[in-house]
């Protein structure tokens, strides 16, 4: 890891820090506004913005507080998050008066998802994510990338529909064909959470909580995560109402969801949960 570190990411390091360093010499800086995840490029401006005198202002893409660590607090200015108890997280090391609540940040106003249709199966429908960034490991990825084979092969094996939303890096088409069982025909797509438009949806995601599984809920699409060994999320991502399903697990429950009944029962509860959460 340390080798990797010094000949891949250290070069990067510095001639991004650079470019920054560049661009912004001379200048007074009084705000830089970033995204709420971690990133190379937002973390090296924020500091580099810093240092010219300037505040730091946090967006979310997910508002997702594993990554609060990074931020120190002297330096945000304010944080807008689209759920409540992230934001009393956030509230915690910023004080309530720097942190602001909006979900329109990240789920424009859509259109319901479609009712249950007794006559046709469960569509899963499995976000692809970022398990390395192509740099940063996130988690560990012998143990993410046997849940994504064992999670596909419950999948295809349980009396559903399958979709996948794959990402044009990081977890692309390629990468997820080439960990399925072998002979499994893949049907991908590249339509968004927010316009999916197919019978009886449940969105899912492997190890880490996609945002698209919020975006699903606010829609009226129930969600849940696969995932083998607990990971530290998001507080919204309340277990509770979203479950953690183990792969051993994933085709039993997914039947059970073959039932207007359990569905609706998962999605009640969580739409409910959701309008908490969004006030």
């Amino acid at each position: 890891m340390e080798l990797g570190f010094k000949e891949l990411m250290l070069p990067l390091t510095k001639k991004v820090a650079a470019w920054y360093q560049t661009a912004l010499d001379g200048k007074s800086v009084k705000s830089v506004h970033i995204a709420d995840h971690t990133s190379l490029e937002a973390g090296l401006l924020a500091g580099c913005g810093a240092n010219q005198g300037g505040k730091t202002y946090l967006w979310p893409h997910s508002a997702n507080v594993v990554q609060m660590n990074m931020h120190e607090a002297d330096y945000v200015k304010k944080i807008t998050v689209a759920a409540r108890s992230t934001g009393t997280h956030w509230a915690r090391k910023l004080g309530e008066d720097r942190v602001a609540l909006d979900k329109r940040t990240i789920l424009p106003e859509i259109a319901p998802a479609p009712q249950y249709d007794d006559n046709r199966p469960v569509t899963v429908v499995l976000f692809a994510g970022a398990h390395s960034l192509l740099r940063v490991p996130l988690i560990d990825y012998v143990s993410h990338t046997n849940t994504w084979r064992e999670a596909l092969e419950a999948i295809l094996s349980a009396n559903v529909d399958l979709k996948v939303k794959h990402k044009s890096i990081w977890e692309t088409r390629e990468w997820i064909a080439s960990i399925a069982p072998k002979g499994s025909n893949l049907e991908f797509t590249n339509v968004k959470a927010t316009n999916l438009n197919l019978p009886n949806m449940v969105f899912m995601s492997v190890s880490f909580t996609s945002t698209a599984i919020f975006e699903g809920i606010s829609r009226g699409t129930p969600g849940a995560i696969i995932q083998e060994s607990p990971y530290e999320e998001t507080p919204y991502y309340d277990p509770e109402f979203i479950p953690r399903v183990e792969p051993s697990k994933l085709t039993q429950f997914l039947e059970s969801l073959n039932s207007r009944e359990n569905w609706q029962k998962l999605r009640f509860g969580q739409m409910d949960w959701f309008k908490k959460e969004t006030s």
